[in-house]
């Protein structure tokens, strides 16, 4: 059985993991800060501090990494943004392999089918998910 210092270093791996993931985001996507924050819901500066290791972790849920993903790679979000052909077909391919591999990268359990795709565009209108449960109860 681990003991509570080794849940402490398995849960930084995936702080780390995130960290990592989301400078590979602005690299790779040419997402932005911006295009960051307002995919996770949360400030500039808690953002700001976490990718340049001032802060360990994030406020944030598992749902919000899937809004992030849905605002990284909703063609509405960035047909506008001057992005170059390249990053636009990067966005479009994260988009059909889903947001499995973000979760995943955050110590999360993907969906079992590992891909979901919000009906609606707009993180602001996004529906709720169907997980198979009613939690409610």
């Amino acid at each position: 059985m681990k003991n509570i210092k080794e849940y402490y270093k398995e849960e930084e791996k995936y702080w780390h993991q995130l960290r990592q993931k989301l400078k590979d985001y602005k690299r790779n996507l040419k997402a932005t800060d911006e295009d960051i924050k307002n995919g996770l819901g949360i400030s500039r500066q808690p953002l700001s501090e976490f990718l340049n290791e001032k802060k360990k972790t994030l406020s944030i849920r598992r749902l919000n990494l899937i809004q992030l993903w849905d605002y990284l790679t909703n063609p509405e979000n960035f047909e506008s943004k001057n992005l170059s052909e390249e990053f636009k077909e990067a966005r479009n391919l994260l988009r059909k392999k889903g947001y499995g591999e973000l979760l995943k990268t955050a110590g999360y359990l993907p969906d079992p089918d590992d891909t979901y795709i919000y009906k609606n565009s707009s993180p602001s209108d996004h529906q709720k998910i169907d997980w198979g449960e009613d939690l409610d109860k």
